[in-house]
């Protein structure tokens, strides 16, 4: 196996604990179980996600 191959498992299993932690500290904060909470949150995932998006699908850096 290529080590750059074992490493990309490596960071895939490690971000699992971090994406828990993450969520947990997340269900803690009450204003984040509201509707509105969950709508902002969901709204500036989506955000994040198309600007990632957009930045890996473009030429230009």
């Amino acid at each position: 196996m290529k080590k750059i191959i074992f490493w990309v498992i490596i960071l895939v299993i490690a971000t699992v604990p971090i994406f828990r932690a993450f969520w947990m500290l997340l269900d803690n904060i009450d204003w984040l179980n509201e509707p509105a909470g969950i709508f902002v949150s969901f709204a500036a995932g989506v955000m994040a996600a198309i600007w990632a998006l957009v930045r890996i699908n473009s030429k230009i850096p």
